[in-house]
């Protein structure tokens, strides 16, 4: 969709309603591209012709750059009530004030997680809202609401986490990052929405060794701490993961068919030996190095990540008391690759491991 004398716009996908669209000029171009099943019900456009030129329709609005409204006294207070940031992009400093600035702690859920079930993203099982408020959406810019193709952890309030094969060959000014949000067609007021400005991939990854296949983004600007958005812990100094630990996979990859990949999923995996669970992706991958990966399966041998859970995070807690701990980055399955058409149920899944890559990540987390 775009004005006659521009390029193009805005891409929709889904059938959800988009959010409303400004045009400065007289006339819009649509084009629909469509599959083969006829189907379905077309839709209806409904326009208005206005003197504004926000959507807002009032000089007391903001609009912002996601076409949200919000009261222009917010704009440039130092606190981002978009959920994209714009309101405090474009400010000018002409006083310092000195604040308190809003820490937390970091693997603690203000909404505990069911930790019960033996729930499985493929299965379609939802997990329980904001349970998770680390998880990330890396999405591409522009495509709206089907824009999520993998997922990250977020480590910091400007500094997200995922892996390195979802983000390598991308230009950081196409990707942004949704946080805060457990059904990914409806932002609501817990959504906090950024562009990537940075990112930094591992120089160990190869096309046929995904070893190190981790990346860190930067997030312009950062997002604010809030019930719903919280980091994740990094794994202490020395700290292990023993075999059959029990962990916690979340995404909104494919499900199959056997539930809406709009809402946030969770699986229960438990680590195990790499040579006894996963040694099958080695017929697909010989140059992987094992010491750098961690090996995760469903006890029910059914369960499992899939196309869109990639670099989604992996984290576990040794007891009730303790800090949710990332393990690891979805990375791919054991037998077949998390690209092909199979996925989820029966095999061991390969995360990139945190605590082999360590050094790296922390490296990358002081430069970035």
């Amino acid at each position: 969709m775009w004005p006659r004398t521009q390029s193009t716009m805005r891409t929709l996908c889904s059938n959800l309603r988009p959010p409303p669209y400004l045009s400065s000029n007289s006339a819009v171009t649509v084009i629909l591209a469509t599959d083969k099943i006829k189907s379905s019900r077309g839709f209806v456009i409904r326009f208005t012709v206005t003197g504004s030129n926000s959507v807002c329709g009032s000089p007391n609005l903001f609009e912002c750059d996601n076409s949200a409204c919000i009261p222009r006294t917010r704009v440039c207070d130092g606190h981002f009530d978009c959920a994209d940031g714009s309101d405090e992009r474009r400010c000018r400093v002409d006083q310092w004030s000195q604040r308190l600035v809003r820490t937390t702690e970091c693997g603690s859920p203000s909404v505990e997680p069911d930790v019960e079930a033996s729930d499985r993203i493929v299965a379609g099982q939802e997990a329980v809202p904001h349970s998770w408020p680390w998880q990330a959406s890396v999405q591409l810019k522009g495509f709206w609401p089907a824009a999520h193709f993998c997922g990250g952890a977020l480590l910091r309030n400007d500094l997200v986490i995922t892996a390195a094969h979802c983000v390598q060959g991308q230009r950081p000014v196409d990707l942004v990052v949704k946080l805060g949000s457990h059904n990914l067609a409806d932002d609501d007021a817990s959504v906090q929405i950024r562009r990537v400005s940075t990112y930094a991939t591992h120089s160990g990854l190869q096309p046929d060794d995904l070893t190190h296949d981790v990346a860190v983004l930067k997030l312009s600007p950062p997002v604010n701490y809030t019930a719903h958005v919280r980091p994740v812990c990094l794994p202490g100094p020395g700290q292990q993961l023993p075999v059959n630990t029990t962990c916690y996979a979340t995404g909104w990859g494919n499900t199959r068919g056997s539930g809406h990949s709009f809402l946030l999923k969770q699986a229960r995996l438990v680590l195990r030996d790499f040579d006894q669970a996963c040694a099958g992706l080695l017929s697909i991958q010989p140059n992987l190095r094992k010491q750098f990966l961690v090996c995760a399966v469903d006890e029910s041998n059914d369960a499992g990540p899939c196309h869109g859970d990639s670099g989604g995070p992996l984290v576990c807690r040794l007891n009730r008391s303790s800090a949710w701990t990332l393990a690891g980055m979805t990375s791919q399955g054991t037998s077949v690759t998390m690209t092909s058409a199979l996925c989820g149920m029966g095999a061991g899944t390969v995360w990139s491991g945190v605590i082999p890559n360590r050094r790296w990540i922390d490296l990358a987390l002081s430069k970035l």
